[in-house]
């Protein structure tokens, strides 16, 4: 029986022992998940304050930037039309001018006439034939008269 007792002795001490030790491991493993999980936790939640403050600011410095484009795009609209509108007032002013110098007004006052027959301008004179009426417009009047002849030019007049 003493070794009975013996034997019990010594596997409740053994026991004793393996429980402390295994205790022990546990607490230290206890400790490490706990320190391990906060480790974790921090870097994940410095994670989301970085993100947070990456979706607060970039709609902030995207919608800056933006705006800048949309000056820039409205001060060189600005530019461009003005100049465009110039530019196309000088064109306008050029062929106004090109219109007074062509109107016929213009043309009669430097001493050229129209000569038209029956209401019609002519162009050439192919259907001018003698002894037909022509209405000759000068610039302060216009004379009616009668074709006599009809005599085709050589070309050598110094008109």
């Amino acid at each position: 029986m003493q070794r009975i007792n013996a034997a019990n002795i010594t596997i409740i001490n053994k026991s004793r022992t393996l429980l402390s030790h295994y205790t022990e491991r546990l607490n230290i493993f206890n400790q490490v998940i706990i320190n391990k999980t906060k480790t974790i936790l921090y870097n994940r939640q410095t994670n989301l304050v970085s993100l947070l403050n990456q979706l607060l600011s970039k709609p902030l410095i995207i919608t800056s930037s933006k705006q800048k484009d949309l000056i820039n795009l409205t001060s060189n609209l600005k530019v461009f039309t003005g100049k465009f509108i110039t530019r196309q007032g000088n064109y306008l002013n050029a062929f106004t001018t090109m219109v007074k110098l062509m109107s016929p007004k213009n043309i009669l006052r430097k001493g050229f006439a129209i000569v038209s027959q029956k209401g019609k301008i002519l162009k050439d004179s192919a259907s001018i034939i003698p002894g037909g009426e022509l209405l000759v417009t000068m610039e302060e009047y216009e004379i009616n008269t009668k074709v006599l002849t009809k005599n085709k030019k050589d070309g050598k007049s110094d008109l």
